[in-house]
């Protein structure tokens, strides 16, 4: 269940402060250096997420499920992270780490022995999340994770709503790619980033669902107002990217998520969902008995 907000983890530094909830190991809060909000609230009315954490999947499953050779498994949109208890195995004045380990609920719907580790750390007025995962079986792992914060929209630095944009770090020329109603993937379709590599927000974007980046050329994404001040996420590693708001609802917020995984496409016109491998699901990572994988995105400001 989510924490109270007394039952939260606060973490700061000069320039940035942070709560993080154990119960999803979820960023509940991210405030810049004169206390005002960056992070959206979760208000019921449109989302109740907040930045939840991604793991051991990102995106839908075909049919809803996966399969490990001839045995079917399911598992929900996401994953299991979002929805499970973290322990707090460290915790500073400027960072925590929380821990997952497979449990009997986890063996039930990913029949793998793991350890995921995410550390959030502030400094010089940035949040930094190191997510680790460890393969603690004695067989090999497939793994995905995604980050999904969802940043106020607008920000409070001033410009209107529609006057918000994401601009890329690099050209994006690629297709991107929508969810059809069950999650999966329909595509590819025209880009709707400009030469300029900037993205404009408006509402009419998200009508379709997210916008989903296979592959990505950027690192970096900078959200906000030209002319005034903006947030940075850099996403080193991570191949790919989705853009979300809630659809036709005028939401007060927008995701910027940095993916390993996405989900999987959807099936030609009259043919049924049919589960994958979850070994060869797109973006997976296969991890040998003992190794660990780190992913890890950064979230600063920037001045005009």
């Amino acid at each position: 269940m989510r924490a109270a907000n007394d039952d939260r983890i606060h973490i700061s530094a000069a320039g940035v402060a942070a709560e993080i909830d154990p119960f999803g190991a979820e960023l509940g809060v991210l405030r810049d250096g004169d206390g005002r909000d960056l992070l959206y609230d979760g208000n019921p009315r449109w989302w109740t997420g907040r930045a939840p954490l991604l793991f051991p999947v990102v995106g839908a499953l075909a049919g809803g499920a996966y399969r490990l050779g001839r045995e079917l498994w399911r598992l929900p949109q996401h994953g299991f992270a979002r929805h499970s208890q973290f322990n707090v195995e460290a915790r500073e004045p400027a960072s925590v780490t929380l821990r997952l380990r497979e449990n009997e609920e986890t063996r039930g719907v990913y029949p793998f022995p793991f350890q995921l580790d995410v550390t959030y750390a502030v400094a010089d007025a940035a949040l930094s999340v190191r997510a680790r995962v460890t393969n603690r079986g004695r067989r090999p792992m497939p793994v995905a994770l995604g980050f999904h914060p969802a940043f106020r929209w607008p920000l409070p630095y001033g410009g209107a709503r529609e006057e918000h944009e994401l601009e890329f770090g690099a050209p994006e020329p690629g297709k991107v790619f929508r969810p059809d109603g069950d999650g999966l993937l329909i595509g590819p379709r025209r880009t709707p980033v400009g030469a300029d590599g900037r993205l404009p927000l408006n509402d009419d974007l998200f009508v379709d669902g997210a916008v989903v980046f296979k592959e990505l050329a950027s690192q970096r994404v900078t959200y906000g107002v030209r002319g005034q001040r903006r947030i940075v996420v850099d996403f080193a590693g991570m191949p790919s990217l989705g853009v979300w708001s809630k659809p036709g609802a005028q939401a007060p917020f927008v995701c910027v998520e940095p993916w390993q995984g996405y989900a999987d496409d959807a099936p030609l016109p009259g043919d049924p969902p049919k589960p994958r491998d979850l070994f060869d699901r797109p973006g997976m990572i296969e991890l040998a008995p003992g190794q660990s994988h780190a992913f890890g995105m950064r979230v600063s400001l920037v001045d005009a």
